[in-house]
């Protein structure tokens, strides 16, 4: 506000001297012309690209121009290639300076035919350059033909790139000297067989897109809970450790350290449901555990009981199954459930 105060006040000074201060007329015209091109900029993208209002205004900062001779070539471009309005309005709310390409096909061809030469359809190639744009800006012989061949040379084959690639598109934009192969690293000195490496780095490419220290704290962590570095597992440990908050892991322990400690499950067992790790410890798993823990104290049921759906159960068929039909032998039993479900 100060610098428009004092700017404001220079101009009605030098016109009531009758004077043209050419700095200040330079300035002016520069502002002008700015805010100009970035109306039409927004204008454009606003109506033609189908952007809001209010994502027109902050990509019209990064792609301002007088005319829209250069954004309708573009815009031409990509929808000769297939691209829907939406993919194309994606594409350019995420990266707006491929508005301002002079020759989109002079630039952009040499790079969309390297991959499709590799197998990948033109369909999954729109759907993923929509997504990570980014791609596109890079450069074709020095960043994603030899990052390609990096990955090929680990992972075996053009197909098995392109499924990489099509789970995270980075992989061939990121250098992968500073992530990948340090990881790669971490996980071969930890024991684990370079099948299940290249497995994990082809399902889950972005858990190697991670600081190395992070990445060897994470492995290290996964191998003191006792998972066995030969067996896929501990790879698959490490992806979801990788992939969720440090809040959400201390839950996933809670519930696991009640499921197999408490209510004697086994891994296996809770392989075959794994929607109950997603369940409140204090709503749903805690006060099942209270009813059934009494119910086994009295020998009203078995142990096999606890194995069986009972999490999973929706609230009226527990209720029914575990807690009215023992209201007889055990009185309190609804309000010790109820007690719990409070708390």
């Amino acid at each position: 506000m100060r610098g428009l105060y004092s700017l404001a006040t220079l101009i009605r000074s030098t016109n009531n001297r009758n004077f043209q201060n050419p700095v200040v007329t330079l300035s002016l015209r520069r502002f002008s012309v700015a805010s100009d091109e970035s109306s039409i900029a927004a204008f454009y993208l606003r109506e033609k690209c189908g952007l809001s209002a209010n994502s027109a205004l902050l990509a019209a900062k990064h792609a301002r121009f007088h005319t829209s001779d250069r954004a309708d070539k573009v815009f031409s471009f990509f929808t000769d290639l297939g691209f829907s309005s939406y993919q194309l309005s994606r594409l350019i709310r995420a990266f707006p300076q491929f508005l301002l390409y002079p020759d989109p096909s002079k630039v952009l061809t040499p790079k969309i035919e390297f991959f499709l030469s590799k197998g990948i359809s033109s369909t999954d190639f729109a759907r993923v350059v929509c997504m990570h744009p980014r791609i596109l800006n890079g450069s074709l012989k020095d960043t994603i033909i030899p990052h390609f061949n990096y990955f090929k040379s680990l992972l075996g084959s053009d197909d098995a790139v392109i499924y990489t690639f099509k789970r995270y598109p980075d992989i061939l934009v990121s250098k992968p000297e500073s992530y990948v192969e340090p990881n790669i690293i971490i996980l071969r000195q930890f024991g684990v067989p370079e099948s299940r490496i290249m497995f994990f780095l082809s399902r889950k490419p972005r858990s190697f897109n991670t600081k190395p220290d992070k990445f060897s704290g994470v492995v290290e962590e996964v191998r003191k809970m006792g998972c066995d570095p030969l067996k896929l597992s501990f790879v698959m440990a490490v992806g979801v450790k990788l992939s969720i908050s440090k809040s959400t892991w201390e839950k996933i322990n809670m519930v696991m350290d009640m499921l197999v400690n408490k209510l004697g499950w086994s891994s296996s067992t809770i392989a075959k449901f794994p929607v109950i790790i997603a369940l409140s410890l204090k709503k749903r798993i805690i006060p099942r555990y209270e009813v059934i823990r009494v119910l086994l104290s009295k020998g009203l049921i078995g142990n096999s009981v606890v194995k069986s759906k009972l999490l999973i159960y929706k609230e009226s068929s527990f209720l029914e199954k575990f807690v009215v039909r023992y209201e007889k032998e055990v009185p309190e039993l609804l309000k010790l459930y109820q007690k719990h479900m409070s708390v």
